[in-house]
């Protein structure tokens, strides 16, 4: 929505229906021009060439190293020669790692938390460098989060829709308040 909404030409893919209906949902609301498909980021419904611009955020790290690439080299289909790819991948260095059951190296399905059962893949930068080999790195911001030994019902709340929701919603009051 917010490329869209600078009059850029915007597409959308995730393999959740209901994530996809929403996004419609809010796409129309605001009388935007967004082509939203359901489908898997490993097979994508785009012609070679299509985008200069990739985000994926949330994605990757909730498959497998080796889908990750598969992924990777579908984006890699889908873009111009000289198009940028933004990526926001979890780290091995995120307290999380290594918790929960083992699936492969830094890979394990989460045991706790609003993400409870789902894979999580924490990458180090040898995998990112791997996993991006095709590509010329401009960047890469590393956040180091800690999270207690337990998953608390607070971080699990705020991490949700719904606690993003109020924390959005709050943080506009704040920012609408001070600035208006």
């Amino acid at each position: 929505m917010y490329f869209a909404e600078q009059g850029l030409s915007a597409a959308g893919i995730d393999i959740s229906e209901s994530a996809i209906d929403i996004a419609r949902e809010r796409v129309n609301r605001r009388g935007l021009d967004v082509e939203l498909e359901t489908g898997s980021a490993e097979t994508l419904p785009w012609t070679d060439d299509t985008f200069d611009l990739v985000v994926s955020d949330g994605v990757l790290d909730h498959v497998s190293f080796t889908e990750a690439k598969r992924i990777v080299d579908e984006v890699q289909r889908v873009s111009t020669p000289n198009a940028y790819i933004f990526l926001s991948l979890r780290s091995t260095a995120d307290s999380e790692c290594g918790r929960g059951e083992r699936v492969e190296e830094n890979t394990h399905v989460l045991e706790e938390g609003y993400e409870e059962g789902m894979l999580q893949h924490f990458f180090d930068r040898q995998h990112i460098a791997e996993l991006l080999a095709d590509y010329k790195i401009f960047d890469i911001e590393h956040i180091k989060r800690e999270y207690p030994t337990k998953f608390t019902v607070d971080k699990s709340y705020r991490q949700s829709s719904e606690g993003m929701k109020k924390q959005v919603a709050l943080a506009d009051t704040a920012f609408d308040r001070q600035y208006a």
